[in-house]
């Protein structure tokens, strides 16, 4: 079940909370234990096994329960964990050994530790600051990366490791968010 942690970055409305409340729901469909530090307080779907804004209850969550397939959701980053949290990079790093899989969700690569930032190998990518789209452009070699400082809200890239780059679109059926298209980047 592991697989390195995943980074989500765009700037606000962008549509990041929204890609991980369709991870979150996908998740818990799949019988993983879904953990999600938010300070922003937002609604997440239903099954869910923690949502909290307190660092130190999610981090007591995630030990307690090292028996579970876990997937964790750290949103806003930035303001969750900033750029020095050892427990955080924990999870970046040796998560697996915890049975956990990770996503930080931020605004800027800027407020991720260089440790989060290597270790995160799939990134999507939202409409974000131009500075971070020429740094994934010029750190995956992908010119087309440049484009991402002027996606429209709902729209991103991924970026995996042995995969082609993928543009998709987030739509909405009743209200709940999904995946509406993912191609391949020619």
């Amino acid at each position: 079940m592991y697989r390195p942690s995943q980074i989500i970055l765009g700037e606000s409305g962008s549509g990041k909370t929204c890609l991980a409340k369709i991870f979150a729901r996908d998740k818990v469909a799949r019988g993983l234990a879904v953990g999600i530090l938010d300070p922003a307080f937002e609604e997440w779907p239903h099954g869910v096994m923690l949502a909290t804004h307190r660092r130190a209850d999610f981090l007591d969550w995630v030990a307690r329960n090292y028996h579970l397939r876990k997937f964790l959701i750290i949103d806003e980053s930035g303001t969750s964990v900033g750029k020095v949290d050892a427990h955080m990079d924990f999870l970046a790093t040796t998560g697996r050994h915890l049975g956990a899989a990770s996503v930080f969700v931020a605004h800027r690569l800027e407020v991720l530790s260089r440790i989060v930032q290597s270790q995160s190998r799939t990134r999507w990518i939202f409409g974000c600051d131009p500075k971070d789209a020429k740094q994934l452009a010029d750190s995956h070699s992908r010119p087309e990366l440049l484009t991402a400082a002027d996606l429209p809200p709902l729209n991103f890239f991924r970026v995996a490791p042995f995969s082609p780059l993928m543009r998709g679109v987030i739509g909405f059926k009743r209200n709940q968010p999904f995946v509406r298209s993912l191609e391949v980047v020619k």
